[in-house]
């Protein structure tokens, strides 16, 4: 070591390699956006609980409260027999076949001419 004694003023020089001046700004670069990143997450995460809670709140006065809808002992202690309702009678329904072209209204309608054909031929 030199024997030189320290001057540190507002004019003092210092000489540093560009490698070290260019990692310090790198390095203080990454520093400060992860600084940025780190509380935009947490702003984030803190607004969605904001958000969270206040819906919770003003959604309690619609929830359902499941003894307000308990089916009474008393409803499973009938005796009364269940009524016998009969099976009902349906009867298929028979499409009017026009003569004049052997297809219904609605093959008529909804084929086209060479489905026609097809459907003429294969009804007979």
């Amino acid at each position: 070591m030199s024997n030189k004694p320290l001057n540190i003023s507002d004019e003092a020089r210092v000489q540093m390699p560009m490698k070290t001046v260019a990692s310090l700004i790198a390095m203080v670069a990454i520093g400060t956006w992860a600084y940025f990143g780190i509380i935009e997450t947490q702003n984030k995460l803190s607004t969605q609980v904001e958000l969270m809670s206040k819906d919770l709140t003003e959604n309690t006065e619609f929830r359902i409260n499941k003894d307000d809808f308990v089916v009474p002992s008393s409803f499973f202690n009938t005796n009364e027999p269940v009524s016998q309702n009969p099976t009902p009678v349906v009867t298929p329904k028979t499409t009017q076949v026009i003569p004049q072209t052997g297809l219904t209204r609605t093959e008529t309608a909804l084929l086209s001419p060479g489905e026609q054909i097809i459907r003429q031929r294969t009804r007979t």
